[in-house]
């Protein structure tokens, strides 16, 4: 693992390939992936070698560590944002993969239709 400072990868890693299935990890994103293009990013939060869902991790999310592995994870979404706003070229080269990809399949969730599950003025 080169370019560690402190315990930390503090290298920029290049993009990936477009993977058909992703590497681990979980997100809420699984549904919304099927209807539009999405995109997936890793911070730095704690140091390396710390094991996942380990009272380590979070007190270094709470530490400076987290905190400035957030902040430098806000400025890449938020350059990224801007980068896609400004790039229409790329924001349809996006949505060829998509659709490329998706084929014919219609996405269809799981939950039934029916009611909201509460009503509203809630």
């Amino acid at each position: 693992m080169a370019n560690h400072k402190w315990g930390v990868i503090s290298e920029i890693k290049p993009m990936e390939e477009t993977q058909e299935h992703s590497m681990g990890g979980s997100t809420d994103v699984g549904d919304v992936s099927w209807v539009v293009p999405t995109i997936r990013m890793g911070a730095t939060v704690a140091p390396t070698g710390t094991p996942w869902h380990s009272w380590a991790v979070v007190a270094s999310v709470g530490m400076s560590i987290g905190h400035k592995g957030m902040g430098y994870a806000s400025k890449a979404l938020a350059m990224t944002m801007v980068d896609l706003y400004q790039n229409e070229t790329l924001r349809n080269e996006i949505k060829a993969e998509f659709k490329q990809k998706k084929g014919d399949y219609v996405y269809k969730g799981i939950v039934p239709d029916g009611p909201p599950p509460l009503k509203s003025g809630y």
